[in-house]
Order: structure tokens, then C-alpha cells, then sequence
């Protein structure tokens, strides 16, 4: 932490900038192309990380973008998986699991993906996440602060 004081300092207010935004964390919503109670949420890690996840999504591959502050252009930032671990033969740590939900076995899936930015790319350049099928509907959206 130290170092990032050093920094901020030598290079004034961005630098305080960036610290600030450091490990924010901002809801994902849902869109009205979302399964019923789908959710999740964004968390910056560091400057150039960010960790994704997800909840009742349909099992499937989803494509996250950023949409950049300065130009409003789409960055296509990567692919997360949603899997549901009791149709697989072999669960991988991490990726998805089951939770129980109530008393009668109702089970929620939940996903967990870090993607880091493209080269050049900071967080404090973007101003919203989507995460959309593979048809380009957006499910989950997000705003950065």
C-alpha cells in the first residue's frame, strides 16, 4: 500500500483516482432478457482484473464487454462458463457449484471468473460491464462508478 501513496503522490490526483477505485465492487442487474432471479456483481482487483460472478444463469458460455468511458466504443473483454457440477462427470474447483436454496432442494447456480483487461486497458477507462449470451443479448449489466 505503501508503494500506491508513493505513486499517487509523484503523480497527483489520477493516481487518487485509481486508488479510489481499487477493489470496488458493483452490482450486476439484471435485463429483461435474464432468467428469473439471475444476479451477480463486479469486483475490481487492482487496475487491470476484474472478477465476475454470477448467479441462476442457465448453464451455457457468455461473452463479457466494457463499454470505455472516453468514446463509448464495446471492448470485448472474454468468456465465462456457467456449469452446472451434478450434469458433469468431473467438477472442476472454482468454477461453478451448487448451493441449496430452501428446504426443497431448489439449487442455485454460481460462477466465479477473473478476467484481465486488455493490454492498455484500465479500469478507471470503463464505464459499464454486460454480460450477454452468445447471441449478443445482454443478461447482467453493470455500472461503474
Amino acid at each position: 500500500m505503501k508503494r500506491s501513496l508513493v505513486s499517487c503522490f509523484v503523480f497527483g490526483m489520477f493516481c487518487l483516482f485509481a486508488l479510489a477505485r481499487s477493489n470496488n465492487t458493483s452490482a450486476l442487474r439484471p435485463t429483461t432478457a435474464a432468467p428469473a432471479a439471475a444476479n451477480g456483481s463486479v469486483q475490481t482487483l487492482g487496475s487491470a482484473i476484474l472478477s465476475i460472478q454470477t448467479e441462476s444463469l442457465t448453464p451455457g458460455t457468455y461473452q463479457v464487454t466494457a463499454i470505455t468511458r472516453t468514446d463509448g466504443s464495446t471492448i470485448f473483454l472474454g468468456l465465462i462458463s456457467v456449469q452446472d457440477p451434478t450434469a458433469q462427470p468431473e467438477r472442476e474447483a472454482g468454477d461453478s457449484r451448487n448451493h441449496d436454496d430452501s428446504t426443497h432442494q431448489s439449487r442455485t447456480l454460481i460462477s466465479r471468473s477473473e478476467l484481465h483487461l486488455p493490454q492498455g486497458l484500465t479500469i478507471a477507462d470503463l464505464s459499464r460491464i454486460n454480460v450477454s449470451d452468445l447471441r449478443g443479448n445482454h443478461i447482467l449489466t453493470a455500472t461503474l462508478l
